[in-house]
């Protein structure tokens, strides 16, 4: 099939403007179909739309009427915003993408597509994130255990991330560089003077 372009759409429409008469109108699948199918919102895919376009009797008439008159919201035609303004400037349409990723069962990230697509993971997929979140609970236990503490500078911000990080509570000379530091940041994010 070849790729239509503004011009080979725009080459059928006489006219200053592009409308569709009310024979054509009353043809429309989309007048028999609820509005909001063709004007999805920011994220959603406008496929129900194009599957009602693409069994439409008029549906390059309409095509023909969007682009002619620049229409900026919903789809026409069976195409989108997006894709009219390819055709418009000259441009082919953009195919689906296809997922690069390769199917690897048997891995924490298999686990993870099969639960984005909504199915039950495979045995292969189940067992390796099991042992992932064994893997994570046993370091997760061990803790600091057998490392060497780090020293603190006591009464700094550094020092209270070094109690942090040694699993201890802050002392207090810590905590109030931490308080006057965290006081600053807020001033100066917010344009106060400090």
């Amino acid at each position: 099939m070849a790729v239509q372009t503004a011009p080979d759409i725009l080459a059928g429409i006489t006219g200053p403007t592009a409308t569709l008469t009310y024979d054509e109108e009353s043809q429309a699948l989309c007048s028999q179909t609820d509005p909001e199918v063709f004007y999805p919102s920011q994220g959603d895919h406008a496929d129900a739309a194009k599957a009602v376009c693409a069994e439409c009797p008029i549906r390059m008439r309409c095509l023909e009427v969007a682009v002619a008159n620049r229409e900026m919201w919903g789809v026409w035609g069976g195409t989108s915003q997006q894709e009219r303004r390819r055709m418009i400037a000259g441009k082919p349409p953009v195919a689906k993408k296809q997922s690069a990723r390769i199917e690897v069962h048997g891995t924490v990230g298999g686990f993870r597509r099969h639960k984005r697509a909504g199915e039950a993971p495979c045995a292969e997929c189940s067992e390796a994130h099991g042992s992932w979140i064994e893997k994570i609970q046993a370091s997760a236990s061990k803790g600091r255990a057998g490392r060497k503490p780090m020293p603190r500078e006591h009464g700094t911000e550094r020092g209270y991330g070094q109690h942090l990080r040694n699993d201890e509570i802050p002392c207090d000379g810590c905590k109030a560089a931490h308080a006057a530091r965290a006081a600053q940041y807020r001033a100066d994010r917010d344009g106060d003077a400090a």
